[in-house]
């Protein structure tokens, strides 16, 4: 029966292995490592350690063979270069479907989609005077700076709360 995995680091297909994957498991296309938290339905950047089950251990290295009971590999672990992990938070019924299933929606590679018509876009933002350049700055610098005035705000709260509790 087909099991519909890819390799978490280039996408080949992994249909000639047999599940359950074992620890030493490699991608015979990039010979990465396959039983990693990579490459698991518990993975998720969102949570503490990187692990939605709580009672793993923290696995520093997430691209790397591990001894975690709790791994259940992952179809559509792909994610393609140049994009981003950037799904939301899950609503209920996704969680529900996901834990479900324990197959997470496959992301698309999209970055590649439509080069013309954004190439025609920033043009006709460039010739309507928009300047990237400065739009890329001025964000950069005020988002630094709202960064580092909320940093200074909590240092004081935090300062604050010592001194109350030192007394």
């Amino acid at each position: 029966m087909a099991h519909g995995l890819s390799c978490w680091k280039c996408g080949a297909s992994l249909e000639a292995l047999s599940l359950p994957l074992r620890r030493l498991d490699e991608c015979k296309a990039c010979h990465s490592e396959l039983h990693v938290c990579r490459m698991c339905v518990e993975y998720d950047t969102r949570v503490a350690k990187h692990c939605r089950e709580p009672t793993a251990e923290e696995v520093r290295d997430k691209t790397q063979a591990n001894f975690c009971d709790h791994f259940k590999p992952k179809v559509g672990a792909y994610v393609a270069p140049n994009t981003a992990e950037c799904a939301g938070p899950p609503s209920a019924a996704t969680t529900a479907t996901s834990s479900a299933t324990q197959t997470p929606s496959v992301r698309a590679d999209t970055v590649r989609e439509d080069l013309d018509e954004a190439r025609a876009t920033m043009t006709g933002l460039a010739d309507a005077g928009v300047d990237f350049d400065d739009v890329t700055e001025t964000l950069e610098r005020e988002g630094v700076a709202a960064f580092s005035a909320s940093f200074h705000d909590a240092l004081e709260s935090l300062e604050k709360k010592a001194r109350e509790l030192t007394r």
